[in-house]
């Protein structure tokens, strides 16, 4: 799991850095970011609690083959 910082509240701000130098990304823009990494099975959320950050999980398949 990842944590992107603060849930973004204008979309147009997605794919900038904020003033404290971190990146920040829409939900469909950081599932995107996954989607290209190999990442599948993600999944996008906010903790329900305190500051709302974004985090984002996922899974990434083996690249090994298994012999038999």
């Amino acid at each position: 799991m990842v944590g992107l910082g603060q849930r973004i509240q204008d979309q147009n701000d997605s794919g900038k850095v904020d003033s404290w130098g971190q990146w920040q990304w829409s939900d469909a823009d950081a599932r995107r970011l996954m989607e290209g990494a190999g990442f599948v099975d993600i999944t996008v959320s906010v903790l329900p609690a305190g500051p709302k950050e974004q985090l984002v999980r996922g899974t990434k398949p083996a690249d090994i083959a298994i012999a038999r």
